[in-house]
């Protein structure tokens, strides 16, 4: 029997994920510098765009307000994106003053162990946080991330594919679309980890394709 056709965006999304497999494997991952790039980045984006993320979300929700958004969205993102910078920083100081052959054998080690491919599912109701949040988390451990944002909040979802395409290659991070074949052809791929928060149909399709149910 003839395997139905993938569609143009689940195409995109295998190449987009074999091309983040082979590099996770290969290239040796990533040291303190360029996780604190990538935090910066991941700072800028949020900052740079604040008022345009404020803009989305209330447009995908038919008004909400600019108050809640920033409490409970991207003072929550920027919060943790320091922290995660701050700890890097002392860590780094700290290293400093060891011998620093030993440090580095036990950072590649725990590199090792910490470095792969993790997905990101995230929900409507706060998409900037439940999306970020577990993002910083994920490029602090020196992961490469792909997240698939909500199809229920799709004016928030283009935003931010535009504007992680604009600071990070692909292959560091990536925003999929969000058309009603890539959650499940999504939801299928071998990634390391995942991290879902999200409605019970894409619950379901995220425990199929795991062989959970």
């Amino acid at each position: 029997m003839d395997q139905p056709l993938k569609s143009p965006g689940q195409n995109a999304l295998e190449d987009a994920f074999h091309a983040m497999f082979e590099l996770s494997r290969t290239s040796l991952a990533p040291d303190l510098a360029l996780r604190l790039d990538r935090l910066a980045r991941l700072r800028a984006i949020v900052s740079e765009n604040e008022t345009r993320f404020e803009q989305a979300i209330s447009a995908d929700f038919g008004h909400r307000c600019a108050t809640e958004t920033a409490i409970a969205e991207t003072i929550l993102v920027l919060g943790e994106i320091k922290h995660a910078a701050r700890h890097f920083e002392k860590m780094d100081g700290a290293a400093a003053h060891r011998d620093r052959a030993a440090v580095h054998a036990r950072q590649k080690s725990a590199d090792a162990a910490a470095a792969g491919r993790r997905r990101i599912i995230s929900p409507w109701n706060y998409p900037l946080q439940l999306t970020l949040a577990p993002a910083v988390g994920a490029l602090a451990a020196g992961n490469r991330v792909m997240i698939k944002p909500s199809e229920l909040v799709p004016r928030f979802s283009a935003l931010l594919k535009e504007v992680i395409a604009a600071k990070f290659d692909a292959t560091e991070m990536l925003v999929t679309g969000i058309d009603d074949d890539i959650a499940k052809a999504f939801a299928a791929l071998p990634f390391d980890h995942l991290i879902f928060t999200g409605s019970t149909r894409i619950g379901r399709l995220v425990a199929e394709a795991r062989g959970a149910i």
